[in-house]
């Protein structure tokens, strides 16, 4: 019996004839190039409540995240964001 890879198989997209689709939902996860404190970095956008974001680190380290309010005054009482980091184990 052969590879039946579901991936070997293709549709051609040309002949589904849709209507314009409009997405009125939140986004999946996305990760977006940025720059923090000078460092290259990746941000993280999460906009669905039920999503789940798996991190790992190296052995003997553990993620960690620090909350601060978005943007340049870290005491606003404003919305949140989280820098999350791999730091040693303790």
């Amino acid at each position: 019996m052969g590879n039946n890879s579901v991936l070997s198989e293709q549709s051609d997209v040309q002949s589904h004839k849709q209507s314009t689709v409009v997405a009125t939902a939140a986004l999946p996860p996305n990760l977006v190039p940025a720059v923090l404190g000078g460092k290259q970095v990746y941000v993280l956008y999460v906009t669905r409540s039920q999503d789940t974001v798996l991190v790992r680190c190296y052995p003997g380290y553990e993620p960690t995240i620090t909350l601060r309010a978005m943007g340049s005054n870290p005491k606003a009482q404003t919305q949140k964001e989280g820098v999350m980091i791999c730091r040693p184990s303790s």
